[in-house]
């Protein structure tokens, strides 16, 4: 797959405009339009809605773009291991992330250190929050992004973002909705990522409702909630953008008032690269603000 169609699909649906996307990309407006149209016949999906008013993701778009952004930053890797190698430079950081982070926070953070530190190598991985601690312990990655917090020997921890929880339902959806208790949600199917905080938090509702839909992503569940097959509740920095499009809305539920905790976990150690050092320093200089 070509990656500057990826990229340009990425551009495109970031402004919401085939025309600012060309001039951000310093291309003229029909190269613009002959990518995104190869990229779809390559596909064999329609990832865009064209209109007067912009273009809007399909649901096949929506899945494209949960992938792309790791494609582009696989590529981007690749390159910069190739350069490194040539240039006798073998610095890489290996993150191993939970997918909140890695899709919607992470990528500021890594934009943000290459800036400072562009010798350094980065490799991220997405997994769950057992498998970042098993990848540390057996050395496979040098750094991991967690949902909450870890008490365990050997390791070291550092929250970098913290998140409230919110209610997303469908863009149509009746005004009856927006302020809901427990109960008025209980005939709603939910929807929910797998290994997800939320699950807790929704625990501590006392909701008696099963999720209805367990899914491998927010992205699916976004596009789920989206064409109306149920609500989700999920940490409103992998929503902001839909709610401020109007792709989605925000239900207030009575008693919904929990956060999730993200933090960062690396190996206790007398040693460890100069990656991981530059990284820990980048982290202790600059806070959550490097983070989307």
């Amino acid at each position: 797959m070509n990656i500057e169609w990826l990229q340009t699909f990425v551009e495109t649906v970031r402004t919401s405009s085939i025309t600012k996307a060309a001039t951000n990309l310093h291309l003229t407006q029909p190269a613009v339009s002959m990518q995104l149209q190869n990229l779809e016949r390559t596909l064999d999906s329609e990832l865009l809605i064209r209109s007067n008013k912009g273009v809007q993701m399909t649901d096949a778009g929506r899945v494209l773009f949960s992938y792309a952004q790791s494609f582009i930053t696989l590529a981007d890797n690749l390159r910069q291991d190739l350069d490194n190698l040539k240039n006798d430079t073998r610095e890489v950081l290996s993150i191993g992330t939970c997918s909140p982070i890695g899709q919607y926070a992470l990528p500021c953070a890594l934009y943000m250190f290459k800036q400072k530190y562009p010798q350094v190598g980065v490799r991220v991985q997405n997994m769950t929050t057992a498998e970042v601690v098993e990848r540390l312990r057996d050395h496979s990655i040098d750094l991991g992004f967690i949902e909450g917090g870890i008490d365990k020997p050997g390791l070291h921890e550092k929250v970098i973002l913290q998140s409230d929880l919110v209610a997303i339902v469908p863009p149509d959806d009746g005004d009856g909705v927006q302020s809901a208790g427990a109960k008025d949600l209980a005939a709603t199917p939910l929807i929910l990522a797998t290994d997800h905080c939320a699950l807790g938090s929704l625990a501590d509702l006392s909701m008696t409702m099963q999720p209805a839909i367990e899914m491998d992503g927010l992205e699916a569940v976004k596009s789920a909630v989206a064409s109306g097959h149920g609500f989700s509740v999920v940490p409103y920095f992998t929503v902001k953008k839909e709610l401020y499009s109007g792709m989605l809305k925000k239900a207030d539920v009575a008693g919904l008032d929990q956060q999730c905790t993200y933090s960062a976990v690396w190996r206790q150690a007398e040693t460890s690269s100069p990656a991981l050092d530059y990284f820990i320093h980048f982290l202790q200089e600059n806070g959550h603000e490097v983070f989307c």
